[in-house]
């Protein structure tokens, strides 16, 4: 049904891309590294609560309001 990709007419050239040699320049091996960002700050959950109880209150002030 369709042609097999690797059969292309003679009048139609390759893809000027995929004839094209890659080549990506080497980091130098003195290059440092980095530093790794700072780790995240432990916290006590009161936030995570907070959200909770505030999404919990209105699927309740909703569900109140329109099955009373």
């Amino acid at each position: 049904m369709f042609p097999s990709p690797k059969t292309r007419p003679a009048n139609r050239p390759a893809h000027p891309e995929r004839s094209a040699i890659m080549t990506t320049s080497q980091p130098s091996p003195s290059a440092q590294l980095p530093a790794p960002p700072a780790p995240a700050r432990p916290g006590n959950g009161l936030g995570v609560a907070a959200l909770v109880l505030g999404v919990a209150s209105l699927v309740a002030a909703v569900s109140f309001t329109l099955f009373p």
